[in-house]
């Protein structure tokens, strides 16, 4: 009989075609995608997206071996740990945030979000990085100011509570300080 013979060489097509337009999507992404074994964390994968976002080459990416990926890639190589452990105890981790190296060693802020997947017959786990420094930068630059204005705010009611030049000195001092 042919007829599950020509089913199954369909769906393997159908399978194909599924995994060669998933590849399309996760090349041609505005976020930044890699596909790394779970085990090493050795990237099997990466888009452009992400290897302008790091300012790597893929040979360079690629090439980067589990004993020296933290310090060249994390600027805390505490917060990675962190981030596999938990992806190791819930199965995924969503939203997380961590401050990244670029291979010219400046510093971006990242929301990394890891998913696992099968990937060429194998475990492996998809990241999905969003540049965040933008954000990152505006909260604290938001934090900031209000740190500022709470302390305007305390040095004028310094001023309008304290007598003498002294008192107002000492307490000024002690609300900047």
């Amino acid at each position: 009989h042919l007829g599950p013979a020509i089913q199954n060489a369909q769906l393997h097509g159908e399978v194909r075609k599924s995994a060669q337009e998933f590849m399309e999507i996760l090349d041609n992404s505005p976020v930044g995608v890699q596909i790394s074994n779970p085990g090493d964390g050795k990237v099997l994968y990466a888009n452009e997206t992400l290897l302008k976002m790091r300012k790597f080459t893929k040979a360079e990416l690629f090439a980067i071996d589990s004993k020296t990926k933290f310090s060249k890639l994390y600027v805390d190589p505490n917060h990675y740990k962190e981030m596999t452990e938990r992806y190791n105890k819930e199965g995924f981790v969503r939203d997380y945030i961590i401050e990244m190296l670029r291979s010219d060693e400046s510093s971006f802020w990242a929301l990394l979000s890891l998913f696992p997947i099968e990937y060429e017959g194998k475990s492996a786990r998809i990241d999905w990085f969003y540049d965040f420094t933008d954000r990152k930068m505006a909260e604290e630059a938001v934090q900031n100011l209000n740190r500022k204005l709470r302390m305007s705010s305390s040095c004028i009611r310094a001023m309008i509570h304290t007598t003498g030049e002294t008192e107002l000195l000492n307490e000024v001092c002690r609300i900047v300080v």
